[in-house]
């Protein structure tokens, strides 16, 4: 049984790609981001869509980024409009 062989360069990708990311994240603390519309109707994905959400701090961005990986989640800088 043949294991699957990840290609150094494409895993080189993804971690560039995460850790952009992850940065960009950063460089919004005190800045407010926009949840892209998700099928989720609670209070929480629904504000966070309209109003968007203030990162506060290190570890609140840090905690979106990871949930925005974990939960297919996405942020932008701009209200996305239906």
């Amino acid at each position: 049984m043949r294991k699957h062989k990840i290609e150094p360069e494409t895993n080189v990708n993804a971690i560039t790609a995460w850790k952009k990311r992850k940065q960009w994240f950063v460089d919004r603390i005190g800045k407010r981001v926009y949840r892209c519309p998700i099928k989720c109707q609670c209070d929480s994905c629904k504000n966070g869509h309209i109003n968007g959400i203030l990162i506060h701090d290190y570890d609140h961005a840090i905690y979106l980024h990871l949930a925005e990986g974990e939960m297919g989640i996405r942020y932008t800088d701009a209200k996305y409009e239906q």
